[in-house]
């Protein structure tokens, strides 16, 4: 019998660098990952080969082949070990396929700093902001219209012939405007208009207390539910102090100041009244229920109490009423550019709507466009912006309202987030499926547990039914025709409502 036959290793042997001799190929390759001798010789090929790459390298650098003979190993045919790489390329030399010890990671090559093209080892060059793109020229070319034509631009490069410029200021910011605009929004603004920091008066409020003696017993009186000798004692030291004056405190109606007290700054508001704008309304959506449940078709189910107020009447207000705020709008967009340094090009930054790209483009499309018949007033876009978010009303509880707002993007954005300036509109609260949709969508399943994808689709119909009532026939009237409305400079103009922005949640 062939002893290979019954074991496969029989007649193995092999002698390590180390002068052992072994059987079989299990206990060799045990000793390779620690036998020292071998991992001594490993490192010894591996310094002999980067010591000959070094000498190579030098060589080329150092002596530089005549134009003939680079001329002969340049050759696509030519072959051999004493070839010379192509004229702008990296040599490359052959090193020793080197076994790798097991458990180790491959050690990643790197080419000497000198055949790199740049080694970004100063913090200005790791730091160096991309180069911007090339800058449309001041002047462009003005197409050539014939007398019977009426001009409509297309590329808002050529809508135009000049750019203007602005001034840079401490920071090196600039505008470029494509038309200068009839006034400055940003003229009088100071950091203490885009402030709510409150100016700390020299002379002291009680308010609504009339003087410092009734606040102090107003203030005695409200903390504490109970009195005891402690609050008695406080109440001595007030009237016995020496800026203490009984008369400023004998003729007061305090329950009077107690219902000031007692009433906040937003309890005077209007809310569901047709004078502040609210209005209440009924939303239907289609119901539809399919073949195989027990009464197919398509019902009719009315959410009730959709509170709203019509978006016409909210711009108009807001352009014909609110002057103070209109004041500070941007009616002409303008490219907010940055400048490092004298030679180096501008680069365009982003911050606001009406120096948006988006602003700029609605807003020569309309210059472009054809005017209303027998209208010449000055025509501009009004950037709508909407927000919606839940808002959970209790700490306990599920009690939650998804208010709808609204605001300006004409207007700077440190303007709108400033609190104080009430630059935001309440529009509208979204109404959500009640508890007694699934009693009445059960009633034509059949069942008590509703598929949720049919939840989610009847979900986004009451959304989309709600927004309809919003962008209602008198929205869609002034979106293609406008709003006239007169300033207080007495000049009429047309402006133009455009949604820009509309972040909400995904309620389906």
């Amino acid at each position: 019998m062939d002893p290979t036959k019954v074991n496969p290793t029989a007649g193995y042997s092999v002698t390590c660098s180390c002068h052992k001799t072994f059987s079989t190929p299990a206990a060799y390759k045990n000793h390779e990952n620690v036998c020292p001798s071998r991992t001594n010789d490993l490192a010894a090929i591996l310094a002999e080969a980067k010591r000959s790459l070094r000498r190579k390298a030098a060589e080329i650098t150092s002596d530089p082949p005549s134009e003939e003979v680079q001329a002969n190993f340049s050759s696509p045919t030519g072959s051999g070990p004493g070839l010379l790489p192509a004229a702008g390329t990296v040599p490359s030399f052959p090193i020793p396929n080197l076994p790798s010890r097991p458990g180790k990671r491959p050690r990643t090559g790197q080419l000497p700093s000198r055949y790199r093209d740049m080694v970004l080892t100063e913090k200005r060059l790791r730091d160096t902001l991309p180069q911007p793109l090339a800058v449309a020229s001041l002047t462009l070319p003005v197409p050539t219209l014939a007398d019977d034509t009426t001009p409509v631009a297309t590329d808002l490069q050529t809508s135009y012939a000049t750019f203007i410029d602005t001034p840079c200021n401490a920071f090196g910011l600039y505008r470029r405007y494509q038309k200068l605009p009839a006034h400055d929004p940003e003229r009088a603004v100071s950091l203490g208009s885009l402030s709510d920091i409150k100016q700390i008066s020299s002379t002291p409020s009680y308010a609504p207390y009339p003087n410092s003696s009734a606040f102090k017993l107003g203030k005695w009186y409200w903390n504490g539910v109970q009195k005891s000798q402690n609050s008695f004692r406080l109440l001595v030291d007030i009237v016995g102090s020496e800026d203490f004056v009984p008369a400023d405190v004998r003729n007061i109606n305090w329950k009077k100041i107690d219902s000031q007290l007692g009433v906040n700054e937003w309890d005077s508001e209007e809310w569901e009244n047709v004078d502040a704008g609210w209005h209440v309304s009924e939303v239907t959506i289609q119901v539809p229920f399919h073949r195989n449940v027990q009464s197919p078709g398509v019902r009719p189910f009315t959410v009730r109490s959709f509170h709203r107020r019509p978006l016409v009447l909210v711009i108009r207000d807001k352009l014909s009423l609110k002057m103070a705020d209109m004041r500070h709008s941007h009616l002409e967009p303008y490219e907010l550019m940055w400048r490092m340094g004298a030679q180096e090009e501008p680069i365009r930054l982003h911050g606001e709507i009406y120096t948006s790209p988006s602003f700029s483009k609605a807003h020569h499309e309309l210059q472009s466009s054809p005017p209303e018949p027998g209208c010449a007033l000055p025509r501009y876009v009004v950037s709508l912006m909407f927000w919606s978010d839940g808002t959970h009303l209790t700490n306990f509880g599920t009690a939650s309202l998804t208010p709808l707002y609204l605001q300006f993007g004409n207007e700077s954005k440190y303007r709108r987030c400033k609190p104080s300036s009430h630059l935001t509109e309440h529009v509208a609260y979204f109404e959500e499926l009640p508890d007694e949709f699934k009693a009445f969508a059960s009633q034509y399943i059949g069942k008590s547990k509703i598929d949720s994808d049919f939840l989610s689709h009847c979900r986004r119909e009451l959304a989309h039914a709600q927004w309809r009532l919003l962008l209602d026939d008198e929205f869609v009237e002034a979106y293609h025709h406008g709003i006239v409305a007169k300033w207080e400079d007495g000049i009429s103009r047309r402006f133009y409502p455009c949604i820009f922005c509309y972040s909400a949640d995904y309620k389906e």
